[in-house]
């Protein structure tokens, strides 16, 4: 991914796409690589950021828990 900021409901949209199109008996065997590493970019970004999410969810927590 870009440096840009990524967006989670995008990315999780566009595998969606990636899904349908690769079930699709009409693309060429290039097109069907060529998305399937799109969609294994686009996962790992999004397995990173919910990785991100929860540990910042255990900080809020945590923090939460220490002040109370």
């Amino acid at each position: 991914m870009s440096e840009q900021q990524f967006d989670f409901e995008k990315a999780m949209n566009r595998l969606n796409e990636i899904s349908n199109e690769l079930e699709s008996d009409t693309i060429s065997l290039d097109k069907a690589i060529e998305l399937f590493n799109e969609g294994l970019n686009l996962s790992k970004a999004c397995q990173e950021t919910l990785v991100a999410y929860e540990t910042r969810v255990k900080d809020l927590v945590k923090n939460h828990q220490e002040g109370a």
